[in-house]
């Protein structure tokens, strides 16, 4: 009668921590965003809260067959940009990200964008980074971006038209100290487990 206690005590044990790691792993999953599956009758990025960001009013949806955008994106067809020649356009989530990068281009159009920067906050709005203007063109360029514990990002052109594209981010909410905590659970998981086969 013990013995089944025991046994029942380490199955409840097993799938407890087996649930918690589960639940864990995909917080620290990387992700990118591509505006593809945007569908433009459903409102627009800020209206739908897309991909759980805070997207500033003044982005745009655009789409490759507009004139002079047709080489903008790194991959699809569609991106967003700053309709209106709109600078210091925002966005932002409640949980803080890591930004990773994302590609920036400009139309071939007497109205683009020739540099734009990046501005990354942390949630006490002090400034985490910023890549300084950067050139871009009318292919997508890669701007790499290892900004950690970001709860807005600020992207501002020297004036005229751009697009962004491709937003690479990993969530912020597993920390180092929360990934060795991960191995523990993972160290103990295999400990139950061995057990588990003993009896």
């Amino acid at each position: 009668m013990i013995r089944q206690g025991k046994s029942n005590f380490l199955d409840v044990c097993f799938w407890g921590l087996a649930l918690t790691l589960v639940l864990l792993v995909p917080v620290a999953s990387a992700g990118t965003i591509g505006f593809d599956d945007i569908d433009a009758e459903d409102g627009s990025v800020a209206q739908q809260r897309y991909e759980g960001f805070q997207w500033d009013a003044r982005w745009a949806l655009g789409h490759t067959s507009m004139p002079g955008f047709s080489g903008i994106t790194n991959s699809g067809v569609q991106f967003l940009y700053n309709a209106g020649l709109t600078s210091n356009l925002v966005i932002s989530r409640t949980n803080p990200f890591d930004l990773l990068g994302l590609y920036l281009a400009a139309p071939d159009l007497r109205s683009r964008a020739y540099w734009v920067k990046l501005t990354a906050y942390d949630s006490s709005n002090q400034v985490i980074g910023t890549t300084g203007y950067k050139t871009i063109g009318t292919s997508p360029l890669w701007v790499g971006t290892p900004f950690t514990n970001v709860s807005r990002l600020v992207i501002d052109p020297y004036g005229g038209l751009f697009s962004i594209d491709g937003l690479q981010y990993r969530n912020t909410l597993v920390n180092l100290s929360e990934a060795g905590a991960l191995a523990l659970f993972a160290i103990g998981l295999l400990g139950l487990w061995a057990a588990r086969r003993r009896t």
